[in-house]
């Protein structure tokens, strides 16, 4: 694994709160882009960001939770039931994915199996995150690019 390790700035998201299958997730992002663009703020995107709230291993897939979210440049009013969330700051080790999104689990779980008990880091107590770098509809599933961010102590 190609992990860097960074330090990130907090920054704000819009989130909307999606419960299933990782696969299932493009009807919380179609929402999301829907209000941005009913709001007037979709030329604001920054960043599509997820932030996975469970562990497929432990729950089922219906009972998944994930924050699907956007970063804005521009603030906006949120509706419900769509909420401000902020990440925090700090250093992450960050893993970039190249394929179809459905395989971030996948690469999360060797990051967290492979990479981090020889790496002599301690996780930090905040979630991890996805950081989407390519729109599915504009990019070859082939060569959609993603980065995993793992919060770690400072």
């Amino acid at each position: 694994l190609a992990v860097a390790l960074v330090e990130i700035a907090p920054f704000e998201i819009v989130a909307l709160r999606a419960r299933g299958a990782f696969d299932d997730l493009d009807d919380a992002f179609g929402r999301l882009f829907g209000w941005a663009e009913t709001a007037g703020v979709v030329d604001s995107i920054d960043a599509l960001i997820g932030v996975p709230l469970g562990d497929h291993r432990d729950l089922p897939p219906h009972a998944l939770r994930f924050d699907a979210a956007l970063r804005l440049s521009t603030p906006a009013t949120v509706p419900r039931p769509m909420r401000r969330l902020t990440i925090p700051s700090g250093r992450h080790a960050r893993v970039r994915h190249v394929g179809a999104y459905s395989g971030l689990e996948a690469l999360t779980d060797r990051l967290l199996a492979q990479w981090w008990p020889a790496s002599g880091e301690r996780l930090r107590d905040a979630p991890l995150h996805y950081h989407f770098l390519d729109d599915p509809e504009q990019v070859a599933e082939a060569d959609l690019r993603a980065d995993i961010l793992l919060p770690l102590e400072d």
